[in-house]
């Protein structure tokens, strides 16, 4: 909507005889480009627009460069699920009672002579915390007080024997759990 001069409603008309005129700001002083253009080679044409970079030259094949991995390698090797059979399928090649070998520190101060266990339990279906009950039998050691651990892993107490393949032949190794990280 325009006025009664052909101006916008909220714009001022200039003075007469006064023709208007592009100002130039300050003078610019050459700045580096931003460190992620910095290697891109900007190209300004003739009238000063910036035109885009040059296409970059063809790169070889993906197959010549080597693969880069996702994760660094670990300090330690893992046991994680992949390296274990599923739980049915070792249950099936092990059904029945077992007898769980258990390898117990020698610890003076816990009564502990460092013998190895045979404790039994009616299936490899049987939880690793049904397991840490029974070495508090034989031991006088609390299940809290246990930290059982096999191939690198530390067993969940509410996961099965058979989970962590567990069997005939697998000796599981008992620590004491020390609260809050003291140490001696």
């Amino acid at each position: 909507m325009t006025g009664p001069m052909g101006h916008m409603p909220n714009s001022i008309p200039p003075p007469p005889g006064h023709t208007t005129q592009f100002m130039p700001g300050p003078p610019r002083f050459p700045m580096p480009p931003p460190p992620h253009m910095q290697t891109m080679p900007t190209m300004v044409n003739p009238i000063g627009i910036p035109q885009p970079p040059p296409p970059l030259p063809p790169q070889p094949p993906a197959e010549e460069q080597p693969p880069l991995p996702d994760e660094p390698e670990p300090k330690r090797p893992r046991t994680d699920d992949a390296s274990l059979i599923p739980a049915e399928q070792f249950l099936a090649q092990h059904p029945g009672p077992a007898r769980i070998s258990v390898s117990v520190p020698s610890l003076d101060e816990r009564n502990l002579p460092g013998q190895v266990l045979e404790i039994p339990v009616q299936s490899l279906s049987d939880t690793v915390g049904s397991l840490k009950e029974q070495i508090a039998g034989e031991l006088q050691l609390p299940a809290n007080k246990q930290k059982l651990s096999v191939r690198t892993s530390f067993l969940k107490d509410n996961l099965s024997l058979a989970y962590y393949n567990v069997g005939p032949g697998v000796v599981i190794n008992l620590a004491l759990r020390e609260r809050g990280g003291r140490k001696k």
